[in-house]
C-alpha cells in the first residue's frame, strides 16, 4: 500500500494533475476578480474552487500516507510546510473583512507552481542564496555610479544646478 503511494506521488501524471490543478486555480481566481463573470457564474466558480481545494486536501493526504508510520516526514521539505499553510489556509471559513485575508491566500496557491516545476525551483532558491550578496551588489553599484559621476563631473567641467523642479534655460 504505501510504496503504492509513493510510486502515484512521484508518477508523473499525478505531478502534471497538481500542476493543471494549480493553474486551473489561478484561472478561477482571476476569473472570480470580475463582478460581471460573478453574476453569470459565481455559483459555479465557488464550487469549483471548493473541488481545487478538495483535490489539494487529497494531495496532502496521500503525500502523508507515503510517508507512513512517519507522517512527520513530511514536514522535513519547507515546499511541503508551505503547501500545507496554504491548504490549511484556505481551508478557514471567513467572512466580513477577513475574507480579503483568505483570497489572499487562494492568490498564493499559484505559487505552489515554484514547487511543481524544478527549474523555477531552482531559480527561487538561487535568487534566496544569493539575498546575503545583494548587500554587497548594491554597494558596489553605489560605488560605480559615484565614480562615474565624479568623471563625469570632471570632464564637463561643470555641475548641473538643482533647482526646484525648474530646467535651466539650457535644457
Amino acid at each position: 500500500m504505501l510504496s503504492a503511494l509513493k510510486k502515484i506521488e512521484n508518477s508523473f501524471w499525478f505531478q502534471n494533475g497538481i500542476l493543471a490543478v494549480i493553474l486551473l486555480s489561478a484561472v478561477v481566481i482571476g476569473l472570480e476578480t470580475s463582478r460581471e463573470m460573478m453574476l453569470a457564474v459565481g455559483g459555479f466558480l465557488h464550487a469549483l474552487d471548493n473541488i481545487i481545494v478538495a483535490v489539494f486536501v487529497a494531495e496532502v493526504l496521500l503525500k502523508w500516507g507515503a510517508r507512513w508510520p512517519r507522517p512527520w516526514d513530511y514536514f522535513r521539505d519547507g515546499w511541503n510546510v508551505f503547501d500545507f499553510l496554504i491548504v490549511v489556509a484556505c481551508l478557514i471559513p471567513a467572512g466580513g473583512s477577513a475574507i480579503a485575508v483568505v483570497r489572499l491566500f487562494r492568490v498564493l496557491r499559484v505559487l505552489r507552481l515554484v514547487r511543481v516545476i524544478p527549474r523555477l525551483r531552482l531559480i527561487v532558491l538561487t535568487l534566496l542564496h544569493s539575498l546575503p550578496s545583494m548587500f554587497y551588489v548594491t554597494l558596489l553599484l553605489v560605488m560605480l555610479f559615484y565614480v562615474y559621476a565624479v568623471v563625469g563631473v570632471y570632464f564637463s567641467g561643470r555641475t548641473i544646478p538643482f533647482t526646484s523642479g525648474i530646467c535651466p534655460q539650457r535644457c
